[in-house]
């Protein structure tokens, strides 16, 4: 088969970044915006994966479970994938993901519970992409799909509105900096004090920063920061406000790049979810990959409770706030190389961890050595949160239990809180 070439073949699944899935001469085959049961002509793109990555040219049999989707930017922008299936069968989907990851490390057996799901217009984090134009203001917006063009955005269904407001001021005030720098990233982050906005890329000149004071005009943002790159530490170009964020009702003052859950929705589920993990517990309690402090402060009710985060700048923050909640204590530690050892577990009776993608290779390696009687793991991603979950069970705990939550709307991400017990 030849890159160009069209074919037929119907969909049999969605994958776990939600494009259909078919075979073809007894190879996989990608198709984006496809869905099960579907017959669709497709166009053979590229070899990907020992298959094939392809496009859509017609739907010949659509699914009685297709819909027209929420968003206008549907078919082309890159930020969502599922959009256009109903949800009862979306939810389903994003449950069979976590079930099907579990199962590739031997735990199908586990209780996978129904997905708890948020709000369309509740995501208050989001990373845009400007890029200059000949003429006229940058564009801003989102990747299209598979690619590194950018797509206007003049609508979304997932953010908040507020973010949305800010779009038109964010083209005028960045666009000096946007012409000289020829693409920026913005990331923007709703706090309980206002907009944080972070843009990484080329440095600003004169110019580009008296443009971007103008944002001062604007009473709903907190602060401007700047960047080169994600390794480095951000600059403060303008402060209104220290952006704050309450976690268990402790106000938090964020550093710029903070990590902070997509919806506030989102992270009540998994905090909710958490406490139900750590029911009957009584006693210390080690909260792990901690950031700025999001299960920390809400466990403190259940007991003393040691933060461990590796990020210094979050540590700092977390360590600040504690004056307002006793029984909490922040320490810095890198956890992937420098990890709690087994006889340091021993004195809690609960642990809970949060890691980024990437999992917690070592510190489940001294957890599953440990005798720590209840775990309450919280992930991002279900493979690696899976291989991390074989580590445990095979060092002598159960699964009891897995809730999915769908923080990512429509988007090929699903998260998920865990218990474990010795």
């Amino acid at each position: 088969m030849r890159e160009g070439e069209l074919h037929t073949v119907r969909i049999d699944r969605l994958g776990a970044q939600g494009d259909g899935l078919a075979t073809l001469e007894g190879k996989p085959v990608y198709v984006p915006l496809a869905l099960p049961g579907e017959e669709v002509q497709v166009r053979l793109i590229r070899s990907v994966g020992g298959g094939y990555q392809t496009e859509a040219e017609e739907i010949l049999t659509p699914s009685p479970q297709r819909i027209t989707p929420p968003c206008p930017h549907f078919f082309r922008c890159g930020g969502c994938s599922v959009q256009h299936l109903e949800q009862r069968a979306y939810l389903e989907w994003k449950r069979s993901v976590v079930v099907e990851n579990l199962s590739r490390h031997g735990l199908g057996a586990a209780e996978v519970r129904p997905v708890l799901t948020v709000s369309p217009a509740s995501r208050r984090r989001l990373t845009l992409a400007a890029v200059a134009r000949k003429k006229g203001p940058p564009v801003l917006g989102f990747n299209v799909r598979a690619s590194h063009e950018v797509i206007e955005i003049t609508a979304c269904p997932v953010a908040r509105p507020e973010l949305l407001r800010l779009f038109p001021l964010l083209q005028l005030t960045l666009a000096p900096w946007v012409s000289s720098a020829k693409a920026l990233d913005i990331a923007l982050a709703l706090t309980d004090t206002g907009v944080d906005i972070l843009v990484t890329g080329p440095a600003p000149d004169m110019g580009a920063r008296e443009a971007a004071a103008l944002m001062l005009r604007e009473p709903s943002i907190a602060r401007l920061s700047w960047r080169k790159s994600e390794r480095e530490a951000p600059e403060p170009m303008l402060l209104v406000r220290q952006p704050v964020a309450s976690f268990g009702g402790i106000p938090v003052a964020l550093p710029a790049g903070a990590f902070l859950q997509p919806s506030a929705e989102g992270e009540q589920c998994l905090a909710r979810s958490v406490r139900e993990a750590l029911t009957g517990v009584k006693g210390r309690i080690a909260d792990l990959f901690a950031g700025c402090g999001t299960f920390s402060f809400p466990l403190a009710g259940l007991g003393d409770v040691l933060a461990v985060e590796g990020d210094e700048a979050s540590v700092t923050a977390l360590a600040s706030a504690t004056h307002y909640q006793k029984g909490v204590k922040a320490e810095q530690r890198d956890l992937f190389r420098d990890p709690l050892l087994a006889r340091e577990l021993e004195k809690f009776s609960a642990v809970v961890f949060d890691p980024p993608r990437a999992g917690a290779v070592a510190q489940v390696a001294e957890l599953a050595q440990s005798a720590v009687p209840v775990i309450a793991a919280v992930s991002c991603n279900p493979g690696t949160f899976s291989r991390d979950a074989e580590t445990l069970v095979k060092g002598g705990y159960r699964l009891d239990w897995v809730q999915p939550v769908d923080q990512f709307l429509w988007a090929g991400h699903v998260e998920l809180v865990a218990r474990f017990s010795r």
